[in-house]
């Protein structure tokens, strides 16, 4: 939904707003007298996950400091409130990238979540997977465990997922079989209930198009066009989340102890027989510093952006880099705050049929009203839903097979220079290359929105968009602190910089291929004009549209990669930071490639294996 449009909105009080019960919420100097078995950095997706299961195990004591600030508010839990909270400070942390050279020197938002429960406060609730060979090119790149099986046994572990009813099902091809799904976790996911009318003709236009129908995305085959489940919690349609799904039942835990609004500072280390080892963690409260003892291990869960900053402002990363900002060396890692890569793509805009429904009618303060007195009397209309369909294309499902084979020689003919046959990617890009010929591997998401993505829509006029994101970024890019641990650290995307030139002519491709869907029935009746791009725009406007309103979808990964030292990997198998004898990363920071799928339900995943395996002593 038009982010611009629901902060027009007047919140209310919601009737499913949920009050914790924060029997261990500390200050700031009384966390600090305590003694933790285990320190979490981190109170979002993965920490507040990993936190509660480690908690699980009433012989170790747990302690989590967030920087943000519990808000289990409207804003957070209505689904159709969605992007209401970007590009708020309350909610959100608004870091910024250095100026894209491929961008036209535009600088990128990159939201995530500064509040209680992290970027799964605040994201658009997908609730998916990727594919199976997705997950098991992560154990071929040297992490053993690491694969489908252990990915799924762990994601079902924390999902509590909720059938569809029989007409979503039928009419809106939304998935039915419980052998894909847990259902006695923690997270709650289910598919929506509130469909605009521009989705079944973009249903049927796809699938003319020779896109097929799935309906086990979460089997580990997500290709093809799907209704997607949403974290919601089918009883009150409200979002199910790190915060109140995982930590509220059990914020009354005697060893389980929560402080927030502590920006972490650095790790505190000392080195024991060549190994850096961790004995605490310092944190910035109340305009004084403090500083936590940790017994057994540190565990940051920071996030893609800020895990390698703390690591940086621990001694632990690039030795120049860290010498160049006056931050003594602890592990000369150069591998911390590289390897950044993300979900990039753009989003085109169209007008569609006046009498059909869509989110821009809630720019009518009488028509939102009415909607959202609907949604808190029977959770039904326009705020019980959000984003409804996806599609994950290959190459082969996007253009003709000569054109993917063009890009692949272009691709081809780059990866062969010195450059990337020498270069620390190389295993990274000889699998993403095997990929590109996998039709199991998507190479593209697809997200269909009725409304108007970007611009001011006119009165009476209906609208939607299609966003275009590639999956597997060939461009890498990096985070990195400044000599101010409390400042934010510089980002670059390095958007578009992929060998080859691959990265923009696959986005070209793919907007061709939109463009193709809405001139197929019965999507082009419904649709009245392209604007942005326009309907004849050439390969050279298309590309120029990208280059000018190019965009990331947030899904960070990276820059804390799970790959051996050589690859200049940070964390081992078991997560733990190279060099160090008791420093982990649980969060999307250790992916070592990126995945096709909306990342955070894998975190989930991640933070339950890890916790088990801390927890029951297996991993050491």
């Amino acid at each position: 939904m038009n982010a611009n449009a629901l902060t027009r909105i007047s919140f209310c009080a919601l009737a499913v707003q949920h009050a914790f019960v924060n029997a261990l919420e500390l200050g700031p100097r009384t966390f600090a007298q305590k003694t933790f078995d285990f320190v979490v950095v981190g109170g979002g997706s993965a920490g507040l996950a990993l936190a509660t299961r480690l908690s699980d195990n009433p012989a170790l004591t747990v302690g989590v400091i967030e920087a943000g600030t519990e808000r289990d508010d409207d804003k957070i839990l209505i689904p159709g409130f969605y992007g209401s909270t970007l590009g708020d400070p309350l909610y959100d942390w608004n870091f910024v990238t250095a100026p894209q050279e491929r961008l036209n020197g535009r600088r990128l938002p990159f939201h995530r979540g500064k509040v209680l429960g992290g970027t799964s406060a605040i994201n658009g609730m997908v609730h998916s997977r990727a594919a199976k060979p997705e997950y098991d090119g992560w154990e071929s790149l040297g992490n053993p465990g690491w694969n489908w099986n252990t990915m799924q046994s762990n994601i079902k572990k924390s999902e509590n997922w909720t059938a569809p009813d029989k007409l979503v099902e039928a009419k809106f091809h939304a998935n039915n079989d419980p052998r894909n799904h847990g259902t006695r976790g923690a997270v709650h996911s289910a598919a929506y209930t509130f469909y605009p009318d521009i989705v079944l003709p973009y249903f049927k236009a796809v699938q003319r198009q020779g896109i097929h129908l799935n309906m086990a995305m979460s089997s580990g085959d997500s290709s093809g066009i799907w209704t997607l489940n949403g974290a919601i919690d089918a009883k009150n349609v409200s979002r199910s989340y790190s915060a109140n799904a995982y930590y509220k039942p059990n914020a009354g835990r005697k060893n389980l102890s929560l402080l927030t609004g502590a920006q972490v500072t650095k790790i505190i280390t000392k080195t024991l027989n060549g190994m850096v080892v961790a004995t605490g963690v310092q944190y910035f409260a109340n305009n004084q510093t403090f500083a936590v003892k940790v017994g057994k291990e540190v565990i940051l869960s920071a996030g893609t952006i800020q895990t390698p900053q703390i690591l940086e402002l621990s001694g632990i990363g690039n030795k120049t880099l860290l010498e160049s900002v006056s931050i003594p060396v602890k592990v000369d890692l150069p591998g911390v705050g590289e390897n950044l890569h993300d979900h990039f793509g753009v989003v085109m805009t169209f007008q569609t049929l006046s009498n059909f429904t869509g989110q821009d009618q809630l720019l009518d303060p009488n028509f939102a009203a009415q909607q959202l007195q609907q949604y808190l009397t029977n959770r039904t209309g326009m705020y019980s839903s959000t984003a409804t369909t996806l599609a994950f294309l290959s190459m082969n499902d996007l253009m003709p097979a000569s054109t993917a084979r063009r890009l692949k020689i272009d691709l081809d003919k780059a990866l062969k220079t010195r450059e990337f046959q020498s270069s620390h990617l190389r295993k990274q890009f000889d699998l993403q290359r095997k990929w590109l010929d996998d039709p199991k591997v998507p190479q593209v998401e697809i997200v269909l929105f009725a409304s108007l993505f970007s611009g001011v829509p006119q009165p009476g006029k209906r609208y939607y968009s299609i966003a275009v994101f590639l999956q597997h970024l060939w461009s890498r890019g990096s985070v990195h602190t400044t000599d101010d641990p409390l400042a934010a650290p510089e980002i670059d995307g390095s958007y578009l910089k992929a060998p080859g030139d691959f990265d923009m002519k696959l986005l070209v491709e793919s907007l061709k291929w939109v463009r193709k869907v809405t001139q197929t029935e019965p999507l082009k009746s419904a649709t009245l004009a392209s604007l942005n791009p326009p309907a004849d725009a050439t390969d050279e406007q298309l590309s120029q549209f990208i280059i000018e309103e190019g965009t990331t979808e947030w899904h960070f990964a990276g820059t804390a990669a799970m790959l051996p030292r050589s690859q200049q990997g940070v964390v081992d198998a078991h997560l733990k930071v190279h060099g160090t004898t008791n420093i982990r990363v649980v969060d999307a920071s250790v992916l070592p490639v990126h995945v096709a799928t909306h990342p955070t339900v894998t975190l989930y995943g991640m933070a339950e294996r890890a916790a088990e395996a801390l927890r029951n002593g297996e991993w050491h």
